[in-house]
């Protein structure tokens, strides 16, 4: 409910007020809500530090953990556990509803797919090593990110339709 206002608001000025396709929309939000999700894992201990808390119940429930627990720094394999849990999970819907989107739409759409791979480059630390919340704030820039962010441009460029690229490229000159 947070991110898909933004998403759908950033897909509706690339495709110039266009009617945008409700199937194509769903998909952008579900990637923009996984996104927002790896994100709250990411700042699972800094928000709880701050008494702030956005873990759902049956989450709380399922790996025993309050925010006070989390907050002076009690159990930490559970809460590896859910940020793993958190990102892992956010990672397969951000996947999942890419792999639905046309490459045509894609392709208008890449900058806020650019970004969605940031937020999944964070997703990929954040499973590989969730400790890391409880020293420092993970973010994206470094060397290996920017290339992963080329790489998946690049994808979108061949897969897109040729008469897309061209258009792109008449309306930038």
């Amino acid at each position: 409910a947070i991110a898909g206002p933004g998403a759908l608001l950033e897909a509706g000025l690339v495709n110039r007020g266009a009617e945008l396709d409700k199937e194509e929309s769903r998909r952008l939000v579900g990637v923009a809500a996984a996104g927002y999700r790896i994100r709250v894992a990411r700042d699972l201990v800094l928000d709880a530090r701050r008494e702030r808390w956005l873990v759902p119940l049956d989450l709380q429930a399922e790996f025993q953990l309050t925010r006070q627990q989390v907050a002076q720094g009690e159990g930490d394999r559970r809460v590896d556990a859910l940020v793993r849990h958190m990102a892992s999970d956010a990672m397969l819907a951000m996947d999942s509803q890419i792999g639905g989107i046309s490459p045509a739409f894609a392709w208008r759409n890449r900058h806020f797919l650019l970004r969605a791979q940031l937020d999944r480059n964070i997703g990929r630390k954040l499973v590989r090593k969730p400790s890391r919340i409880r020293e420092e704030r993970v973010t994206p820039g470094r060397m290996v990110d920017a290339f992963s962010v080329w790489r998946r441009a690049r994808n979108l460029r061949r897969s897109a339709p040729k008469n897309a690229v061209a258009a792109n490229a008449e309306r930038n000159s």
